[in-house]
This record gives structure tokens, sequence and C-alpha cells, in this order.
């Protein structure tokens, strides 16, 4: 979200523990478009991911060098905190997460499939804000609920 109250989309990837957020500048999503990630994990180069837009038909690399260990990926919707406070959690309507997992290798067969607890974001006052279903084989939907 810009100053000016417009909302803004990016993709972006956070190498966990030890760095924040960091943002994807080569390719920027619009609401609707068809998208998707690959995750890898490299002893020598650390994390790695490609992200693609089908919509625009573009597809990007990248790596991280990182000394996490590579046993875990979340897919997330979530709001990015602005200074020091937390914006209204736009109004996404639902997000579709479908075949989950990663893989240990570059645009490798699928070893790990997506699995664990889905978490609801919830607000400061304890409302629900976004929901996720139930993961059924490798794929959740997670839905707006509020705004903050």
């Amino acid at each position: 979200m810009s100053a000016g109250g417009t909302q803004t989309d990016y993709f972006w990837f956070e190498i966990v523990p030890g760095e924040s957020e960091q943002e994807v500048t080569n390719l920027v999503p619009k609401i609707g478009d068809d998208v998707a990630t690959d995750v890898f994990w490299s002893t020598t180069t650390g994390a790695e991911f490609g992200l693609c837009d089908y919509t625009k038909a573009t597809c990007v690399t990248g790596s991280q060098s990182s000394t996490a260990p590579g046993n875990s990926a979340e897919w997330i919707v979530e709001r990015p905190t602005i200074g020091t406070s937390l914006p209204r959690l736009a109004d996404f309507k639902s997000v579709k997460m479908f075949n989950g997992g990663y893989d240990e290798s570059p645009q490798g067969s699928r070893e790990y499939n997506i699995s664990g607890s889905p978490e609801t974001m919830v607000g400061s006052s304890g409302d629900d804000l976004s929901v996720p279903g139930t993961i059924s084989g490798d794929a959740f939907t997670t839905t707006w609920k509020a705004y903050s």
C-alpha cells in the first residue's frame, strides 16, 4: 500500500531465520493473474526459486545464499507492515494455493507435499481476517473475512 492508499501487489521471498522480506522487482503481478513458484534448496547456493506469471507469459529466477535448513516452505497471503503499523487487510476475496510442495533439485519432481496446519490471520481485537480451508491433496484456499 502506498501513502496515497493505493494497493500495491508484489512477489517477495524471505529466508528464515536471518533476513527480512526481499521484494522481487522484475515481475509484478496483477490481481487475477495466474501465478506459480518453484522453490528448491541447494547445498551449494542455498535457496533458489522460480516465479512465473502465466497471464503475462513471463518467468524469473533467483537465489539467496543462506545457512537455513532446506526442509520447509510456506505459502502465505499476508499484509505488510508499513513503518510500525499494519494497514487494513485488502479484500482479496479468495486465493487458491495448489500443487503445493517443494523439491531438492531445480525444477525436479516434487519430493515433499504440502502438509501441516493452515493458520488463520487474526486481528488485534481477535477477529478472523483471513481463514484458510482444509488442505485437500496438494491444495487449499484462503478466504478474506475482514479488513482489520
